[in-house]
């Protein structure tokens, strides 16, 4: 996803972030205003799992994956 000159989008570092954080699961509600952000996530997808929910749940899998796995999780919403 990186453009012809090398730099990379801030999307891909936040992607890439998460994964050396730790992070391997992001839950999010699929929506316009971020899908850089989903094209990043895709590109990780060997080591960061997308999960897209409806938007009036999607808060609720990344804390209980965490209290009953250790398994840390993120949260995209606008």
């Amino acid at each position: 996803m990186a453009d012809g000159g090398g730099s990379r989008r801030a999307a891909q570092v936040l992607a890439r972030a998460l994964v050396l954080n730790g992070i391997d699961h992001l839950f999010c509600v699929a929506g316009e205003s971020f899908l850089a952000l989903l094209d990043a996530a895709y590109d990780e997808r060997h080591a960061l799992r997308l999960v897209i929910l409806p938007q009036a749940s999607a808060m609720f899998p990344a804390p209980a994956s965490w209290r009953q796995v250790t398994r840390r999780g993120a949260c995209r919403s606008s």
